[in-house]
């Protein structure tokens, strides 16, 4: 039976713990979030719903000043963080926008996960991304390979969806990654992509690479602008990251993992399994991709050294 703690019950948080319940991935779910009311809310919402649901999933709801809640992490196999002010993104547009504030809060609660005793996996969705998984594996101490985020892997699962569409096929037979950071410097590796037994280059022309490229992101602030939040593809996405571990898949997915060449945290090919990131991929990027990646780790670690500010 795992047992799963999710950190955050905003609309991200609430939603992935919905759909780890509806999917009976987890035996065990413990909520925290600051705002008592919202973790009575969710807890309860979820309780009224197990009755309906096909799986038998117990809730637990975590005072956040309690000591004794925080010390139950250590039997825990996986911890989603999944808390922040996500309003900040929709209203900028840009997931930077929370780095101040999250940078605050991955500190309070890597103080409690590391004093809890945790030794499991560590999977973080809160923004920006890859500063924040990279604070999350210093400050618990934890196994770099057991701490994590989702990183690019929805936003490959977007660019899936646009080649798709173009080409008038399914998703699943569109096949390569989005890579580097979880936001503006992301940039589709189409040295990579393929689909219906063909190499990007020859079914797209640079004018139509460039433009899909861009709709990932567009999409994202699209979704942000209109419902004020994402939350349906981010749960889907760290539900099935989460099925990938328990399951001991051995998939191949581009998450947000330790770079040891630069030293940081980016999104990175990487098979994933039960111990968490098993090794990562080698890939032959061209040149002109190998700088894009270099861009993207001069602004991570340009923004990580900033949080020594706050």
């Amino acid at each position: 039976m795992h047992k799963i703690a999710i950190i955050g019950l905003g609309h991200v948080g609430a939603t992935v713990a919905y759909t780890l319940f509806t999917h009976g991935t987890a035996g065990q779910l413990l909520l925290f979030d600051r705002k008592a009311d919202k973790i009575e809310s969710e807890y309860r919402d979820l309780h009224d719903a197990i009755a309906r649901d096909h799986y038998t999933v117990n809730v637990y709801k975590a005072d956040w000043d309690n000591k004794a809640d925080w010390a139950k992490l250590k039997d825990f196999d996986l911890i989603v963080s999944a808390f922040g002010d996500i309003s900040a993104t929709a209203r900028t547009g840009s997931r930077q926008a929370e780095l101040e504030e999250n940078t605050v809060g991955v500190r309070e609660i890597s103080a409690k996960i590391k004093n809890s005793g945790f030794n499991g996996i560590l999977l973080n969705i809160t923004n920006p991304c890859d500063v924040i998984v990279d604070l999350y594996a210093k400050y618990t101490g934890l196994p770099k390979k057991h701490v994590f985020g989702t990183g690019t892997f929805l936003d490959t699962s977007r660019m899936k969806r646009f080649v798709a569409e173009k080409l008038a096929i399914d998703p699943h037979n569109v096949h390569g990654y989005v890579i580097a950071e979880h936001g503006a410097e992301q940039f589709t590796a189409w040295s990579t992509v393929s689909a219906a037994g063909k190499k990007a280059d020859e079914i797209f022309t640079e004018e139509q690479e460039k433009q899909l490229s861009s709709e990932p992101n567009h999409s994202s602030k699209v979704v942000s602008k209109g419902k004020g939040y994402t939350n349906w593809a981010i749960a889907s996405t760290a539900w099935r990251l989460i099925e990938d571990i328990f399951s001991d898949a051995h998939a191949v997915v581009p998450v947000s993992n330790y770079d040891a060449e630069n030293d940081l945290y980016l999104s990175w090919p990487v098979v994933l399994g039960q111990d968490g990131i098993l090794k990562r991929c080698n890939l032959h990027l061209t040149k002109v991709e190998n700088e894009k990646y270099q861009t993207a780790v001069k602004a991570v670690k340009d923004r990580i050294e900033k949080t020594n500010q706050f």
